[in-house]
């Protein structure tokens, strides 16, 4: 079960040959509808308490442990966090607690691997069942299901109404992965989104007045922007054009770091400058929302991704 440790950067399975400097867990979901960590660590503490101690041995620095409310646990270090996606990020928490530096190397491992860890030193037997969320704007049933890891997508919607157009997602719909009836949700994913996917295409698009409850904007836009809910659709809204700088990525990432210039420094291939402008702290999932408000419609996450894959090829 080694694969369950993710190392940074590159957020890739970590190398067992490397001592990390510090390990991050991240007791606090933000994503959208994603599992509440809190309860399933109060059902389970035990459990967790073991993985912790598992894990604290295979650093010689820190274990780092967010979480909303404050926790009493061994061999860790609590910090509480508050405040919306992407906050719970362990990436973000990283950036805040005790940020990456060139040559560094962390591990990171989701709450509830830690408990599969903890079982397998308590038993000796590996125990891979997870907490799933099933929820979106296109389920008819949105729950919480306890199913083994990597169970199949068809076994997870069995009893949804799946009589209109959806896509299934594995993972949030931020930074999860398209998936059919005949796949298997994702190693490291812990929620199954459903959206709806029928697009239709608005009248005059960006020139009509916008009074539609279908109609949501980040910057207020659409007169319905100031609504509280949206029945989101796999739609873009749009299509890939030129660049507009209004700000929008920086409000959406709370990093000290700038996504404007490290977008253009990647797109050149600068090495140099992305390490200057902060590339060894990033990871796709946490430009997810700046991809999801981009006027412009750029998936930055994926740009960034690119940046990470040059990065250690050049390494």
């Amino acid at each position: 079960i080694f694969p369950l440790i993710r190392q940074r950067p590159f957020n890739k399975v970590a190398d067992p040959k490397i001592i990390p400097r510090d390990i991050f867990i991240s007791g606090y979901n933000t994503a959208p509808i994603s599992v509440n960590l809190q309860n399933i660590i109060e059902i389970k503490k035990d459990s967790f308490q073991t993985g912790l101690k598992v894990l604290s041995k295979l650093t010689k620095g820190k274990v780092y442990l967010t979480s909303e409310e404050p926790m009493d646990f061994d061999n860790i270090i609590n910090t509480t966090i508050s405040g919306p996606h992407p906050a719970g990020n362990v990436g973000i928490q990283i950036h805040h607690i005790n940020p990456l530096k060139p040559g560094d190397i962390v591990w990171t491992v989701n709450v509830q691997h830690v408990i599969m860890i903890g079982k397998l030193f308590q038993t000796g037997l590996y125990d891979s069942k997870i907490v799933v969320s099933i929820g979106g704007s296109g389920s008819s049933n949105p729950k919480l299901v306890e199913v083994l890891t990597g169970a199949s997508i068809s076994s997870l919607v069995s009893d949804q109404s799946l009589k209109k157009a959806v896509r299934l997602v594995s993972g949030d719909v931020l930074t999860g992965k398209a998936v059919t009836m005949d796949d298997y949700l994702g190693y490291y994913d812990s929620s199954l989104t459903i959206i709806n996917d029928e697009v239709k295409r608005p009248f005059l698009g960006m020139l009509s007045i916008g009074s539609s409850s279908t109609k949501y904007s980040l910057t207020n836009t659409f007169l319905s922007s100031q609504s509280k809910e949206f029945d989101f659709t796999t739609s873009q809204n749009g299509e890939l054009r030129a660049m507009v700088p209004l700000n929008i990525w920086e409000n959406l990432l709370p990093m000290d770091i700038m996504p404007n210039p490290l977008y253009r420094a990647i797109l050149a291939q600068d090495i140099e400058e992305m390490e200057q402008l902060g590339i060894w702290e990033c990871d796709d999932e946490d430009f997810a929302l700046c991809s999801f408000a981009c006027p412009s419609k750029i998936d930055i996450g994926s740009v960034i991704r690119d940046g990470l894959n040059l990065l250690e090829n050049e390494g």
